[in-house]
């Protein structure tokens, strides 16, 4: 983070260029909306700097503001000027808002920073990146009342118990757990759970937004970093896709670009063979979690809506939003290993074509 403070600020013509050109890619691959989970005011600015380009942003965009651990009460309440629309200085435009705070409450369990029930091998990942967990609890609560969707990085069992505790006692327009406009507080990642975690995440009804991609920097013999600091019995509770779903529980599927690939495609692909697409010989990892096509489709989709509390977003309804994506065969009964080259002929924001 001390880099990206120093670092000088982006904008103008030519990064709203490139941010359309990328974005114009995944649109390509069928999304029409997504969200910024590393939302900063040069984004919010840049971003307005799209729309005003032709075609403006050919994606719609959810923006998650970025609160990190040292942040004090004066930077969260000039966060809470930016929820929405209501007097902002950065409002928002036609196609993207701010709606979340996203909140790192531990690393990754590669690297030994995550945070778990139980120490990783080496002997880390055991504490969260807070120095305080009571300060993320009255973070949460600060923008809780304020209005925000909540998502929180927590890539180890113990962050993602500690978010689930602290959710729980936040009520919310549909209940526990849900912002004052009804959308449910999120976590990301999740890469490794208890069944005790998977239970207590199912009946919170806190959205699971995972990136089952990323298993493809796992190796057959556990000797990369991430199965190396679990060892075989944990790393064998990655990515519990299938277990939060026939626990009852909420789940959201996503890329987490640019750490991974953002063509939806390719995530979809391995959301239903754990594995290469394309490379049926390749090692496929804990093949009881994986998805249906159209539970795949589900998580790119409909799901994905709701984990953003939108009824009118990811369904095909008479008054929802025309955000659509003609793709060349179906997605649900198409081989999965063929999806991340099955073509998308068209891509529409509003009924208003962006790609095709």
């Amino acid at each position: 983070m001390a880099v990206l403070d120093a670092a000088p600020p982006g904008g103008g013509e030519e990064v709203a260029v490139r941010v359309q050109r990328i974005l114009a890619q995944s649109a390509a691959s069928g999304v029409t909306s997504a969200v910024v989970m590393d939302g900063r005011d040069s984004t919010l600015s840049t971003l307005e700097e799209v729309e005003t380009l032709p075609g403006g942003l050919p994606v719609r965009l959810h923006i998650a503001l970025w609160h990190q651990p040292g942040d004090d009460d004066a930077a969260v309440a000039d966060r809470t000027l930016r929820l929405g629309d209501a007097g902002a200085e950065h409002p928002g435009g036609p196609r993207f808002q701010v709606s979340l705070i996203k909140m790192f409450l531990d690393g990754v369990i590669d690297a030994g920073t995550a945070w778990l029930h139980e120490p990783d091998a080496a002997g880390d990942s055991i504490r969260p990146f807070w120095h305080s967990v009571r300060r993320y609890d009255q973070v949460c609560r600060a923008y809780h009342e304020a209005g925000f969707q909540l998502a929180t990085h927590s890539c180890g069992d113990a962050g993602v118990a500690h978010a689930l505790q602290v959710y729980r006692t936040l009520e919310g327009a549909s209940g526990p757990a849900h912002s004052l406009h009804g959308a449910p507080h999120r976590i990301e990642h999740l890469e490794t759970l208890t069944d005790d975690d998977v239970a207590a995440l199912a009946a919170s009804g806190v959205v699971a937004s995972m990136q089952p991609l990323h298993m493809q920097w796992r190796e057959a013999d556990h000797s990369d970093s991430f199965a190396a600091r679990l060892g075989p019995e944990r790393a064998g509770h990655a990515y519990r896709t299938r277990d939060v779903l026939d626990a009852g529980g909420r789940l959201a599927l996503g890329s987490d670009w640019p750490v991974a690939q953002l063509d939806a495609r390719l995530g979809m692909a391995w959301a239903q063979l754990r594995r290469t697409p394309g490379d049926p010989t390749a090692p496929v990892f804990e093949p009881e979690q994986r998805l249906s096509g159209f539970e795949a489709l589900l998580g790119y989709t409909r799901w994905a809506a709701e984990a953003l509390g939108r009824e009118d977003l990811g369904v095909v309804a008479p008054g929802a939003v025309a955000d659509l994506a003609l793709w060349e065969e179906d997605p649900i009964t198409a081989d999965p290993d063929d999806l991340p080259e099955l073509p998308v002929r068209c891509t529409l924001l509003g009924g208003q074509v962006t790609v095709g």
